[in-house]
């Protein structure tokens, strides 16, 4: 784990945060890529354990969301992001205005798990509209793919 934070000591660690889920593990590269793009929002692909959706959305022409069903090479604008890897400048950070929950699933395309809503993108998405209010874009690193704790064993 030490290695994946050692590119945090040239960097000032007091203008960014990163966001881990307990159930994500980082990937060695993932610091120094996130720095080497220094975009002001920024995310590590990741699927929740058991999932065949990555926990990123597109967003439609229509206004709707759907899922990526694999990681996308290279930096690509995203409609939002999951929270589980993410990666923030401070100062956006502090302009934002969080309000946590997102209620309208019906924007999202296949967002159902056994038939019910799937409630756990609904802050991600709340963050990213959040995001979107103060014209900052969202983006993807593709050299960072996470995973469960499991697929490392």
């Amino acid at each position: 784990m030490a290695q994946c934070f050692n590119p945090f000591a040239s960097a000032s660690l007091n203008y960014w945060f990163l966001f881990l889920d307990d159930g994500v593990y980082l990937p060695e590269n993932a610091i120094s890529e996130f720095l080497k793009e220094g975009k002001e929002i920024m995310g590590g692909w990741y699927q929740n354990e058991g999932s065949s959706v990555w926990n990123v959305l597109k967003e439609e022409k229509n206004g709707h969301f759907s899922f990526f069903t694999k990681p996308e090479k290279g930096t690509i604008e995203v409609g939002a992001l999951g929270l589980g890897c993410l990666m923030i400048h401070r100062p956006t950070l502090e302009k934002m205005e969080f309000n946590p929950g997102f209620e309208n699933t019906s924007l999202i395309d296949g967002i159902t798990q056994k038939g019910e809503p799937f409630p756990q993108m609904g802050d991600s998405i709340a963050f990213s509209f959040s995001a979107k209010k103060i014209d900052q874009k969202i983006f993807m690193i593709g050299n960072v793919v996470c995973g469960p704790e499991s697929n490392k064993l």
